[in-house]
């Protein structure tokens, strides 16, 4: 099973769980990759195509099927560097690792999805503050938007949350464009911003 889910990310995402802080009853739920037939559609977009932009609305998980293709991706391919961008760094940690969460505590999502995996499926894992190290040299670091953020890194999968609310958006597509052009993955994630002028 664990080289079934190296090798596909919707059969991963089945053991994957999430966290549903509006549900005080159930907050750890399963990621809904039977019950929500979008989902599987979504993950395997992210991961046979190069450039992916996803016009959303709010609450169906998109942005958790972001963070389980960047867990997929970091801790099964070697050697990766995997960036979550978003507007406000606070933003950007909240989807990628916590500093100092302890077991107790409130979590980065990509933090989340490893800490919560069946024990099988479990691996050490370096957490700090907006960062997450893999032993097989990969990386998921959060970056706050702009093109300055993301100028000098060499990103393999660049994820963008609401691309269209991103001050810098087009700059930042003009900064990751050669890596993209190099083979990069880009994933563009947004609720919408109006159409006149909005580069997303």
């Amino acid at each position: 099973m664990l080289e079934r889910c190296a090798e596909n990310v919707v059969t991963f995402a089945a053991f994957v769980r999430t966290r549903d802080e509006s549900d005080p009853a159930r907050p750890v739920k399963p990621f809904p990759v039977d019950s929500k037939a979008y989902l599987p559609r979504l993950l395997s977009e992210f991961s046979t195509h190069q450039k992916v932009a996803v016009a959303k609305s709010r609450q169906i998980m998109a942005t958790w099927a972001a963070c389980v293709f960047m867990v997929h991706w970091a801790r099964f391919r070697a050697h990766q560097h995997v960036v979550f961008m978003a507007q406000k760094w606070d933003d950007a940690v909240e989807k990628v690792c916590m500093a100092g969460g302890s077991r107790e505590g409130f979590t980065g999502r990509c933090q989340f999805i490893e800490r919560n995996l069946p024990s099988w499926l479990q691996q050490k894992v370096l957490e700090s503050e907006g960062r997450l190290v893999y032993n097989n040299g990969s990386m998921i670091e959060a970056l706050a938007g702009g093109r300055d953020q993301v100028r000098g890194k060499t990103a393999s999968v660049l994820v963008l949350d609401e691309a269209a609310f991103l001050d810098e958006a087009k700059a930042t597509y003009t900064s990751v464009a050669p890596l993209v052009q190099k083979g990069a993955k880009l994933i563009m994630l947004s609720t919408p911003n109006g159409g006149e002028g909005n580069f997303f």
